[in-house]
């Protein structure tokens, strides 16, 4: 795992630590553009790629702590090259939050 997809994940996990917090807790900031532009072709490359050989799981199914593992070991099956395995988890760890936090 390189240093700089571990310190985005880390940082990721921090803001779902928030989001089970006490609501008198300040809601996550919004994705950036960029995180919103690379969750969009991550659910495109989800829903392409992953569906070909089982079902979809929700992302919320599945903790956020668990998506990268599982993600390493289907983007070998499916062919996902590193930056491909990225925006399909940016995607899936968004897709957890709430909508509007």
């Amino acid at each position: 795992m390189n240093a700089r997809f571990a310190f985005w994940f880390l940082g990721f996990l921090a803001f779902e630590v928030c989001e089970s917090a006490p609501s008198s807790r300040k809601a996550a900031p919004q994705p950036s553009a960029a995180q919103q532009q690379m969750a969009a072709s991550g659910r495109v490359l989800f829903v392409n790629r992953c569906a070909r050989c089982h079902s979809l799981p929700k992302p919320g199914d599945v903790s956020a702590a668990q998506w990268p593992n599982i993600l390493t070991k289907m983007a070998k099956r499916s062919g996902l090259k590193p930056e491909q395995r990225q925006s399909v988890l940016t995607y899936l760890l968004l897709a957890r939050r709430p909508a509007g936090g």
